[in-house]
Protein backbone atom coordinates (compact mmCIF):
# COMPACT_ATOMS: atom_id res chain seq x y z
CA UNK A 1 0.00 0.00 0.00
CA UNK A 2 1.15 3.52 -0.66
CA UNK A 3 0.09 6.76 0.97
CA UNK A 4 0.99 9.92 -0.97
CA UNK A 5 0.56 13.50 0.19
CA UNK A 6 1.55 16.73 -1.47
CA UNK A 7 4.00 18.82 0.55
CA UNK A 8 1.17 21.32 1.22
CA UNK A 9 -1.07 18.54 2.61
CA UNK A 10 1.75 17.27 4.82
CA UNK A 11 2.46 20.80 6.09
CA UNK A 12 -1.24 21.26 6.96
CA UNK A 13 -1.26 17.99 8.94
CA UNK A 14 2.02 18.82 10.70
CA UNK A 15 0.80 22.30 11.65
CA UNK A 16 -2.51 20.90 12.92
CA UNK A 17 -0.66 18.43 15.14
CA UNK A 18 1.67 21.14 16.46
CA UNK A 19 4.72 19.38 15.03
CA UNK A 20 5.56 22.21 12.59
CA UNK A 21 5.66 25.72 14.08
CA UNK A 22 4.33 28.76 12.23
CA UNK A 23 7.88 30.16 12.27
CA UNK A 24 8.70 27.71 9.43
CA UNK A 25 7.53 29.24 6.13
CA UNK A 26 7.92 29.18 2.35
CA UNK A 27 8.33 25.40 2.09
CA UNK A 28 9.05 24.12 -1.42
CA UNK A 29 9.76 20.53 -2.36
CA UNK A 30 11.59 18.91 -5.24
CA UNK A 31 13.35 15.55 -5.69
CA UNK A 32 14.43 14.41 -2.20
CA UNK A 33 14.72 18.00 -0.95
CA UNK A 34 12.51 20.48 0.90
CA UNK A 35 13.65 24.08 1.34
CA UNK A 36 12.14 26.84 3.40
CA UNK A 37 12.71 29.70 5.79
CA UNK A 38 12.65 29.89 9.57
CA UNK A 39 12.11 32.93 11.76
CA UNK A 40 14.28 31.52 14.55
CA UNK A 41 13.23 34.15 17.07
CA UNK A 42 9.61 32.94 16.70
CA UNK A 43 10.35 29.26 17.42
CA UNK A 44 8.74 27.95 20.60
CA UNK A 45 10.82 26.80 23.60
CA UNK A 46 13.89 28.94 22.90
CA UNK A 47 15.70 30.61 25.77
CA UNK A 48 15.48 34.38 26.08
CA UNK A 49 19.17 34.77 25.20
CA UNK A 50 18.79 32.77 21.97
CA UNK A 51 15.65 34.70 21.01
CA UNK A 52 17.42 38.03 21.58
CA UNK A 53 20.47 36.97 19.56
CA UNK A 54 18.44 35.61 16.67
CA UNK A 55 16.07 38.60 16.50
CA UNK A 56 18.89 40.66 14.99
CA UNK A 57 19.89 37.93 12.53
CA UNK A 58 16.48 37.67 10.84
CA UNK A 59 15.30 34.74 8.75
CA UNK A 60 17.39 31.59 8.30
CA UNK A 61 17.21 29.33 5.26
CA UNK A 62 16.68 25.62 5.85
CA UNK A 63 17.11 22.54 3.66
CA UNK A 64 15.84 19.07 4.49
CA UNK A 65 17.45 16.41 2.32
CA UNK A 66 16.05 12.88 2.18
CA UNK A 67 19.03 10.53 2.56
CA UNK A 68 16.86 7.45 2.07
CA UNK A 69 16.38 4.20 3.94
CA UNK A 70 19.27 1.94 4.88
CA UNK A 71 18.18 -1.26 6.56
CA UNK A 72 15.20 -0.17 8.66
CA UNK A 73 16.46 3.39 9.33
CA UNK A 74 15.34 6.43 7.32
CA UNK A 75 17.61 9.49 7.50
CA UNK A 76 16.95 13.17 6.84
CA UNK A 77 19.71 15.79 6.82
CA UNK A 78 18.70 19.27 8.00
CA UNK A 79 20.96 22.21 7.21
CA UNK A 80 20.25 25.76 8.33
CA UNK A 81 22.16 28.77 7.04
CA UNK A 82 21.98 32.53 7.14
CA UNK A 83 22.68 34.45 3.92
CA UNK A 84 24.92 37.01 5.65
CA UNK A 85 26.30 35.21 8.71
CA UNK A 86 28.36 32.05 7.99
CA UNK A 87 27.78 30.08 11.20
CA UNK A 88 27.34 26.36 11.88
CA UNK A 89 23.76 26.29 13.18
CA UNK A 90 23.55 22.51 13.48
CA UNK A 91 23.81 22.55 17.28
CA UNK A 92 20.86 24.93 17.58
CA UNK A 93 18.84 22.93 15.03
CA UNK A 94 19.62 19.64 16.78
CA UNK A 95 18.65 21.06 20.16
CA UNK A 96 15.35 22.37 18.79
CA UNK A 97 14.50 19.07 17.05
CA UNK A 98 15.36 17.03 20.16
CA UNK A 99 13.18 19.29 22.30
CA UNK A 100 10.30 19.05 19.83
CA UNK A 101 10.58 15.25 19.63
CA UNK A 102 10.54 15.00 23.43
CA UNK A 103 7.53 17.28 23.83
CA UNK A 104 5.55 15.36 21.17
CA UNK A 105 6.62 11.93 22.50
CA UNK A 106 7.78 10.68 19.08
CA UNK A 107 9.12 7.10 19.35
CA UNK A 108 12.08 5.85 17.34
CA UNK A 109 13.30 9.24 16.12
CA UNK A 110 16.64 10.79 17.06
CA UNK A 111 18.74 13.79 16.05
CA UNK A 112 22.47 14.50 16.14
CA UNK A 113 24.71 17.25 14.79
CA UNK A 114 27.32 16.07 12.32
CA UNK A 115 29.39 17.92 9.75
CA UNK A 116 27.44 21.19 9.88
CA UNK A 117 24.03 19.56 9.58
CA UNK A 118 21.54 17.76 11.78
CA UNK A 119 20.90 14.12 10.95
CA UNK A 120 17.44 12.95 11.91
CA UNK A 121 17.12 9.18 12.02
CA UNK A 122 13.83 7.32 12.07
CA UNK A 123 13.61 3.67 13.14
CA UNK A 124 10.87 2.40 10.82
CA UNK A 125 10.12 -0.47 13.21
CA UNK A 126 9.37 1.93 16.07
CA UNK A 127 7.13 4.38 14.21
CA UNK A 128 3.45 3.42 13.98
CA UNK A 129 2.24 3.17 10.40
CA UNK A 130 -0.85 4.86 8.97
CA UNK A 131 -3.02 2.06 10.37
CA UNK A 132 -1.21 1.44 13.66
CA UNK A 133 0.02 -2.06 14.37
CA UNK A 134 -1.54 -3.55 11.22
CA UNK A 135 1.13 -2.32 8.79
CA UNK A 136 4.89 -2.13 8.57
CA UNK A 137 6.41 1.03 7.08
CA UNK A 138 8.82 -0.10 4.36
CA UNK A 139 9.95 3.19 2.81
CA UNK A 140 9.44 6.94 3.07
CA UNK A 141 10.45 9.65 0.63
CA UNK A 142 10.22 13.41 1.03
CA UNK A 143 10.25 16.09 -1.65
CA UNK A 144 7.42 17.74 -3.57
CA UNK A 145 5.39 14.74 -2.43
CA UNK A 146 5.66 12.68 0.72
CA UNK A 147 5.28 8.97 -0.03
CA UNK A 148 4.95 6.25 2.60
CA UNK A 149 5.09 2.65 1.41
CA UNK A 150 3.82 0.02 3.81
CA UNK A 151 2.95 -3.66 3.82
CA UNK A 152 0.26 -5.49 5.79
CA UNK A 153 1.31 -7.46 8.84
CA UNK A 154 -0.01 -10.96 9.59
Amino acid sequence: MELTLSLDEAVTLLRASGALPDAVTDLVGEDSLVTGKVRVQDLPNLSGAVKAATRLAGTVGVQVADRGVVGRTWTLAVRASHPMIPLDLSGLVTEFIESSLASHHVPGVGARAQGGETLVTVDLDAVPGPFGEHVRVDAVTVGARIVVRASALG
